[in-house]
């Protein structure tokens, strides 16, 4: 064997057989800042290097310096010593207490729960302890936007919020991202959460967007609030012109549906004349020698008076003759070749066919 080792086994074996043999050990705790929210849960958790079994050691959580959050002793919770703060809200969790690790699971977290922490472990012939850092922190109702009056054509503009821990960053902005001067009053409240009221003052003419934004620093978090002084200030006017504009746009839509509606029905009423021989002043004696269709089943001929024509069968294509000399007019089925009716009259200018497939009045 190489000497060599030897010493170098026998090197680590003197290093190592005093520390097991006396049991010293080092505690280790959260080695970052604990974030802990209020009104909910947040674990802290300690083991021991080398791993140990703590199962009949006396494992202690302190508050600062004094306050003892929770203890075990004797293989169970021991709370006779328990600051009032802390009843009812521990619980140590020893799952893995034989490898050293324990941990404290911490109900309803308050403000008051901030500071330092110690983790504390004693065996029969040793103790040690950690040390870490707990923050609170909360994030409080969305702020609240009212105006009041300030005098001298101005308003004042006040923003409220609620339920903030730590105390909160407070700023008003305007559209253009500008900060805006101020007047802010934090205050603390029984529970150890911070109320914020701030305001600003404007001009009433003043028309741009402005912001209320706090928020917590701790948590990175930001509330925001925004109010346009156009409408906040001159509510009534808006209203007003929003309820003008609405009237004028129900009036327009209305009276084009009713313009469309009697278009409709003057049409269709109309066609159920196509002739109609009161109203018609289309006669021979005005220069109109006239066969028509009447309501899709009566032909009729106009003259004076009118001419009901008997027909056998319904005319696709009609055709009509002019004859000058004999001074007539006579229309015929065209793919029948059967005759429909004749107009006999004097004929002195020249004369153009005319097709009206729709109402000629």
């Amino acid at each position: 064997m190489n000497p060599f080792f030897l010493l170098d086994l026998s090197f680590i074996l003197l290093v190592l057989l005093p520390w097991s043999l006396s049991g010293e050990f080092v505690v280790l705790g959260p080695q970052q800042t604990v974030i802990a929210l209020v009104d909910r849960d947040v674990t802290f958790s300690c083991h021991l290097s080398p791993q140990l079994d703590a199962q009949h050691m006396d494992v202690i959580f302190f508050h600062n310096q004094s306050s003892l959050v929770h203890q075990y002793r004797y293989e169970k919770d021991y709370l006779k010593y328990q600051h009032l703060d802390y009843q009812g809200r521990t619980e140590f969790l020893h799952e893995h207490i034989s490898r050293g690790n324990v941990a404290l699971l911490l109900h309803r977290v308050q403000p008051s729960d901030e500071g330092k922490y110690r983790c504390y472990f004693a065996s029969p012939t040793y103790n040690n302890e950690a040390e870490f850092q707990v923050d609170v922190a909360s994030t409080g109702t969305p702020p609240h936007l009212h105006i009041e009056g300030a005098g001298n054509k101005k308003v004042r503009l006040v923003c409220t919020s609620a339920g903030w821990y730590p105390e909160p960053e407070v700023q008003w902005r305007n559209h253009q991202e500008e900060s805006l001067s101020q007047g802010t009053t934090i205050n603390k409240k029984e529970n150890g959460l911070f109320s914020v009221e701030t305001s600003i003052t404007v001009s009433a003419n003043s028309k741009e967007n402005v912001s209320c934004v706090i928020g917590n620093p701790r948590l990175s978090q930001k509330l925001e609030a925004s109010v346009s002084l156009a409408e906040a200030l001159f509510p009534n006017v808006i209203h007003r012109m929003e309820i003008w504009i609405g009237i004028i746009v129900f009036l327009s839509i209305t009276f084009l549906v009713i313009v469309i509606i009697i278009i409709f029905k003057w049409q269709k009423i109309k066609k159920a004349k196509v002739c109609n021989e009161e109203e018609a002043d289309v006669t021979p004696e005005t220069g109109f020698w006239i066969i028509c269709l009447d309501n899709s089943d009566t032909y009729q001929a106009f003259s004076s008076p009118w001419i009901q024509l008997q027909l056998s069968v319904a005319p696709k294509t009609v055709g009509n003759f002019l004859d000058y000399e004999t001074d007539t007019i006579s229309f015929y089925n065209a793919t029948e070749a059967t005759h429909i009716h004749t107009f006999h009259d004097s004929f002195k200018e020249a004369l153009r066919p005319w097709t009206c497939p729709g109402s000629f009045n």
